[in-house]
């Protein structure tokens, strides 16, 4: 679990004997949700089971939120890590982190919550880029250049990794500029842990 305090509110009250009661979980107690699962299943009580499965998927979703953060480095190649952001919506889920050096850098991983790729998403993205050349290889994985020069690298589950920058806005800035934080930024690490 990270520094930053993540909070899931298991919604709803639960009702008693007639006596409501407010229910607020924090992180990782959210996770013996998991473990009662198959007693509300064996107890033939299935929408408690449904609720227990969903708050074990909000916590497993928080954990791999955690364990992603760490592989985006505080400093990469003299850039320092100032932001980081995860954001989920409509089964899409986002990692965005910025970096300050000479430059500023950006990084983001799109990816679906569950920590598959994009599927045919990313498929559409790889045949767009295609078109308009740019075509190459990052950390032996398949990338396409933009014409504003950002990055975009395909892990291995589908997922998509942008990096870009505001002040490399043209190919030739952005072939001379981000190849060196690129070097050093974990791109194999990353594709592998979202491929777990």
């Amino acid at each position: 679990m990270t520094s930053r305090l993540k909070l899931a509110i298991a919604a709803g009250l639960l009702v008693t004997g007639g006596v409501a009661t407010a229910q607020v979980e924090f992180g990782s107690d959210l996770k013996s949700s998991c473990k009662q699962i198959q007693a509300a299943i064996d107890g033939k009580d299935m929408n408690l089971a449904l609720e227990q499965a969903r708050l074990c998927v909000t916590a497993l979703e928080q954990e791999a939120e955690g364990a992603l953060k760490e592989l985006f480095p505080n400093k990469v190649a003299g850039y320092e890590r100032t932001d980081f952001r995860q954001d989920r919506a409509m089964g899409i889920a986002n990692t965005s982190a910025t970096y300050q050096g000479a430059n500023t850098i950006r990084v983001e991983l799109t990816g679906s919550t569950g920590g598959g790729g994009l599927g045919g998403i990313a498929g559409l993205a790889r045949m767009g880029m295609a078109a308009s050349g740019g075509a190459m290889r990052v950390d032996g994985l398949d990338a396409m250049m933009d014409e504003r020069g950002a990055i975009t690298i395909f892990l291995a589950d589908g997922s998509m990794l942008k990096v870009s920058s505001r002040d490399m806005r043209t190919r030739e800035a952005a072939t001379e500029g981000l190849p060196p934080f690129l070097n050093e930024f974990p791109v194999r690490e990353i594709s592998d842990a979202r491929n777990k």
